[in-house]
């Protein structure tokens, strides 16, 4: 029965992947049109859009390393803690209908982790998505915005790296019990995914100056050792000509498997608030 469901859920994600990567691709040669829905053209033929933001979710899941199996369950001050460096940010490119985009979220981690026996965990995290999509403006207007509801199909490649080392032999007793085993002093692990990705943008000018936000996308689509979805919602303010303020919320799953040269089985869940600002020119 759960293979069923699985083939199932892959169907949809294919089926998805499909009529996404038409839209994105074929656009050309659909008349312009498909009904009421119809290719953007922005008032400014070419713009960039700088988007710096912080991410804070509470994570939960679980990891199986070396005959370890843990689940954890942190807050995003226990998380915080940890954290030595990171950063998080969302470059776009738009001209005329047609988008390039880039996100990329990294940061290093080091703290003792309850889930592995109060272990210390050194992780270096790095995603990094590369793509391209396309505008479709609708048929709905509001007062100052010839198109008050955009829909943007996209597809792309996201990287994932994870550098996990969890140390396991902190002298005494302990030494002695790892050596008689056999286990190493400090477990390593280098993970690399490199998956295709395919999402949705939909943005809804509520008035002049505050828009919604909401952005969904999926990688890995059963293709690789590991899959992730992605979805968020959030409200831009205006502030300047230049200058938009957000925040929202954002849900995010990642599930990997050994396989490929990488060792680590994980899954992850996390959800949390989203803020950032948005610079255009």
């Amino acid at each position: 029965m759960s293979d069923l469901k699985a083939l199932n859920i892959s169907r949809g994600f294919l089926t998805l992947l499909l009529f996404l990567v038409y839209l994105t691709v074929h656009a050309d040669g659909l008349g312009n049109c498909i009904g009421d829905i119809c290719f953007s053209s922005p008032e400014k033929s070419q713009q960039i859009l700088i988007a710096p933001y912080l991410y804070g979710p509470d994570i939960n899941g679980n990891a199986e390393v070396e005959g370890m199996d843990a689940n954890f369950d942190y807050s995003v001050e226990e998380l915080a803690s940890g954290i030595n460096a990171g950063g998080m940010g969302y470059l776009v490119w738009e001209r005329g209908s047609d988008f390039f985009y880039m996100e990329g979220l990294g940061f290093r981690y080091k703290d003792r982790i309850n889930a592995f026996q109060d272990k210390l965990l050194s992780a270096e995290i790095a995603l990094l998505e590369l793509g391209y999509g396309r505008n479709y403006c609708t048929g709905i207007t509001q007062a100052g915005s010839k198109c008050a509801l955009m829909i943007s199909p996209y597809i792309g490649l996201r990287h994932t790296r994870m550098n996990i080392a969890i140390k396991l032999n902190e002298g005494g007793l302990e030494a002695i019990f790892l050596a008689l085993a056999g286990l190493p002093n400090v477990y390593q692990a280098d993970e690399r995914w490199l998956d295709p990705a395919v999402g949705i943008i939909i943005k809804y000018d509520i008035n002049t100056r505050l828009k919604f936000y909401t952005k969904g996308d999926i990688a890995g689509l059963g293709i690789g050792y590991n899959d992730y979805w992605n979805f968020m919602s959030a409200l831009y303010l205006q502030a300047t000509e230049h200058w938009n303020i957000a925040a929202g919320y954002r849900v995010s799953d990642f599930d990997a498997t050994p396989g490929g040269g990488n060792k680590l089985k994980l899954t992850l869940h996390g959800a949390g608030p989203i803020v950032g600002i948005v610079y255009n020119f």
